[in-house]
C-alpha cells in the first residue's frame, strides 16, 4: 500500500498542478486550506519556473494550455489578451467540463527543475558577466598596446628573493612614452579581497626607495591568466625593473616589501 503525501507534499504538489494545469473545485479548495497554513509557499516560484521554461522552449513544441498560459504570462505582467484579430472564443458550459487525467506530480518535477535550472543558468551568467567583459576588454586592450605602442618593452616574472608564492609566470609589457603598461599573470594564487590585495610597484632611475604604485588589483579564481592594467600617478623616468607585493585591501604608500611575489627587469 503506498503512503499517502504528507502535507508538505500535497500542497507543492498542488502548486506544481496549478503551474502547468487547471485545478478542479475540490483541488482548489483544498490548496486554498494549506496555503492558509503556509502562505508562505505561495511565492510564484513555481508560476516563474512554468513562465521561464514556456520563454525556453519557444518554438515547435505542444502549445501550452490557455489556462496555464494566461497564468504564466500574469506572473511576469505581460497581457494576455488575444490579438484583436482572432475572434473571442466563449467557454465550454460548466456542465459539458470534463478535467483531463490530472499529471503525477513527480512527473512534472523535472520539468520545473529542468525551469529552475534554466533561471539560475541566467542568473549566474548575468552576474559573472561584468567580469567576463571587464577580461576580454583587457585582452583586447593589451592586444592593441603591444601593435601599437613604438617604443614597447617586455620581461617575464621571475622568483623574487624569498618569495610567499612560487612558480607564478606571466609577462610585462611598457611603454615610456605612453607611460602605461600592461602585466599579465599565471599561476598566481586566487586573493580575499576582504582581507588582501595585490599591489604592483615601478622602479625607475630613482630607485627602490623611490618606487612607484602602478597596479592594486586582485586575482579572481576562475581566471587562469590574470591581465592587469598599469597607471603610474607620476611620471616614470626609464623604468628599470616592476615587483609585485601582498598589501592590505586599500593598498599602501609605502611598502615594506615583507610579502614578496615576483620581480621583473627591463634591459636598458
Amino acid at each position: 500500500m503506498s503512503t499517502p503525501p504528507t502535507p508538505n507534499e500535497k500542497l507543492l504538489e498542488l502548486l506544481a498542478d496549478r503551474a502547468v494545469d487547471s485545478l478542479d473545485v475540490q483541488d482548489q479548495a483544498e490548496l486554498d486550506a494549506l496555503l492558509a497554513e503556509h502562505p508562505e509557499a505561495d511565492d510564484g516560484t513555481f508560476d516563474h519556473a512554468a513562465a521561464a521554461l514556456m520563454i525556453a522552449l519557444a518554438g515547435p513544441t505542444e502549445p501550452m494550455p490557455d489556462q496555464v498560459r494566461s497564468r504564466v504570462l500574469a506572473s511576469l505582467s505581460v497581457d494576455a489578451s488575444p490579438p484583436a484579430s482572432e475572434p473571442l472564443k466563449l467557454a465550454e458550459p460548466a456542465a459539458r467540463f470534463t478535467r483531463p487525467a490530472r499529471p503525477n506530480f513527480w512527473a512534472w518535477s523535472g520539468w520545473l527543475a529542468a525551469a529552475a535550472c534554466l533561471v539560475i543558468a541566467v542568473l549566474v551568467v548575468q552576474g559573472r558577466a561584468p567580469a567576463l567583459q571587464q577580461k576580454t576588454d583587457l585582452a583586447q586592450a593589451l592586444r592593441e598596446f603591444v601593435q601599437t605602442a613604438p617604443d614597447i618593452k617586455r620581461t617575464a616574472w621571475k622568483d623574487w628573493d624569498n618569495p610567499e608564492q612560487t612558480g607564478v609566470t606571466g609577462e610585462v609589457y611598457w611603454s615610456e612614452s605612453q607611460q602605461r603598461g600592461f602585466v599579465t599573470f599565471r599561476g598566481l594564487a586566487p586573493n580575499d579581497p576582504n582581507r588582501e590585495k595585490y599591489q604592483l610597484w615601478i622602479i625607475d632611475h630613482r630607485g627602490m626607495d623611490q618606487r612607484i604604485s602602478g597596479a592594486l588589483f586582485d586575482c579572481p579564481t576562475s581566471e587562469a591568466e590574470c591581465i592587469v592594467e598599469i597607471t603610474s600617478p607620476i611620471q616614470v623616468h626609464d623604468a628599470a625593473a616592476f615587483a609585485v607585493t601582498i598589501e592590505k585591501p586599500e593598498g599602501v604608500w609605502v611598502s615594506d616589501m615583507s610579502r614578496r611575489v615576483v620581480i621583473a627587469t627591463l634591459d636598458g
